[in-house]
């Protein structure tokens, strides 16, 4: 992708085509991540199921529930229905990866993952489901209003569509530093919490175990460098071409080292795809020189591509984005505002009656990470028996349940059961009622949940009760590692829910 065949620092062309193929990849992997749970979930045998969930929205609702819940599920939402619009949303990604200049294209992806995110209820409610909306909305104004597939595109974007995407990125770091600091925890404050962060994140792999084991010292020193990076370094993304240069490099590197240490589904790639838009096609430039010097081979010439595409009129990018821009203050300002012990009341009052058109689309977003840092690991095992006194564990795929088994790398899928047993854990049972039908669907052997499970102790039948324990987890130490061969120790803490069974 050149600017009349010659890459300059003014341009965008290499980076705006690396983003749109790596977000056409983030909605390949969101949609088939879902795709191979989605039943299990929201299905009509499901531990949610969509359809009795839009049904009574419709009852409390009226025709207001369309507005409510904007989503095409309401054209269809049993279990055929679903397996399609995952399958039209996969399609329709790989389609993207290939011809991403059409602005079409990507309003339908925005249109089916929004439909999914409102159908996942609970299971996506996840800030990196509404990143990806954001992400996608504003993507729609970067590519030409065109329907044609289009494998390449000459036209470049107006600047300051470009710069919507920068801010939202900056919004995105700057306030997950920001809210750590308005919590008040203290080991924000005193720099300890990622003593505690590499054993207590909803699904650690196994380099989290090793990282959990370095020294204080260099765990402080880490935390040290992440504020930097959150506070700082957003705030070097509209300065000169230098600075810009560098505070991507950061970035990225702070993702690349959670994604290291961490499972966050496709959120940390998405932030990289996020951060390539801040390089222009200079960069690529003396990339590409320095590779071919390197490997004794000339400096290729550069074709251009011209090609005559319909853009969006600038005045309506313009107002679409002024608009986008506007409602995107409220929430940035609320979290500065919080930081600094001003009160939210006013603006939140201020800006409610606006909220309540906009909110329903989930794609003008605060944002927040890890504000207040667990310093312990609460773990929910659910057994089952059919005595009352022999109690046998149900395993799950990601989540810590047996001590030996070694925790794994599962990102960019993500596997939202595990991750909202997480949650759940942290909670109590009467704030998560999707947990007690959770118990109800295992209790009736029901096979499309029981395949979101590792293991099922009960292969023959069902058992007759079902009851959840809560456990402290820890990582194991290196002695008791070499010794024992345990990732984990445990803890009985209490009991979290029942013993339950159907006749209950």
């Amino acid at each position: 992708m050149e600017c009349d065949g010659i890459p300059t620092r003014k341009s965008y062309f290499i980076s705006t085509a690396l983003f749109l193929r790596l977000l056409g990849s983030i909605y390949l992997v969101a949609f088939v991540s879902l795709w191979t749970q989605v039943i299990g979930l929201i299905g009509s045998a499901g531990i949610v199921p969509i359809a009795s969930y839009l049904e009574r929205a419709h009852v409390q609702l009226g025709s207001e529930a369309y507005w409510k819940l904007p989503t095409l599920l309401w054209l269809g939402a049993n279990d055929s229905a679903l397996h399609v619009w995952c399958a039209l949303g996969s399609v329709l990604a790989l389609y993207a990866i290939v011809f991403p200049f059409t602005a079409f294209l990507w309003l339908l992806l925005w249109g089916l993952y929004l439909s999914l995110v409102i159908g996942g209820q609970v299971f996506l409610s996840f800030q990196w489901d509404v990143l990806l909306l954001e992400v996608g909305l504003l993507t729609v104004l970067l590519v030409p209003l065109d329907l044609r597939p289009r494998l390449r595109c000459s036209t470049p974007p107006p600047p300051f569509v470009r710069w919507a995407l920068w801010w939202l990125l900056c919004r995105f770091m700057l306030l997950s530093g920001l809210v750590k600091i308005a919590s008040g925890d203290e080991v924000w404050r005193d720099l300890t919490a990622l003593e505690f962060h590499y054993m207590t994140q909803p699904l650690p792999p196994w380099t989290a175990w090793f990282v959990h084991h370095l020294p204080p010292w260099l765990h402080r020193a880490s935390t040290v460098i992440m504020f930097f990076v959150e506070l700082i370094v957003p705030l070097l993304l509209f300065w000169p071409r230098r600075l810009r240069i560098i505070a991507a490099v950061l970035l990225i590197s702070l993702q690349v080292v959670i994604i290291a240490t961490g499972n966050y589904g496709f959120f940390n790639i998405l932030t990289i795809a996020l951060s390539l838009l801040l390089l222009d096609d200079g960069i690529f430039a003396l990339v590409e020189r320095w590779w071919r010097r390197r490997r004794g081979e000339g400096l290729a010439a550069s074709a251009s591509v011209q090609a005559n595409v319909c853009r969006w009129p600038l005045w309506l990018a313009a107002l679409l984005l002024a608009a986008l821009f506007l409602l995107s203050l409220p929430p940035t300002l609320q979290t500065v505002m919080r930081t600094f012990g001003v009160s939210t009341q006013g603006l939140a009052e201020l800006t409610a009656p606006i909220e309540t058109y906009t909110r329903p689309f989930r794609s003008v977003n605060g944002y927040g990470l890890f504000a207040d840092m667990t310093t312990e690991r609460p773990e929910i095992i659910i057994e089952g028996s059919n005595d009352g006194q022999t109690w046998k564990p149900y395993g799950f795929k990601y989540k810590p349940g047996d001590l030996r088994r070694r925790p794994t790398f599962v990102a960019p899928h993500m596997p939202r059961l595990d991750w909202q047993m997480w949650f759940a854990a942290l909670g109590d049972v009467r704030f998560n009622q999707w947990f007690v039908n959770l118990c109800v669907r295992l209790l009736e052997g029901n096979a499309v949940v029981l395949d979101l499970l590792e293991t099922n102790p009960f292969p023959d039948a069902p058992p007759r009760h079902i009851r959840a324990l809560l456990y402290d987890y820890d990582f194991s130490s290196l002695e008791e590692r070499a010794e024992t061969g345990n990732w984990w120790t445990r803890k009985l803490v209490r009991p979290y829910f029942g013993p339950i069974s159907l006749r209950q």
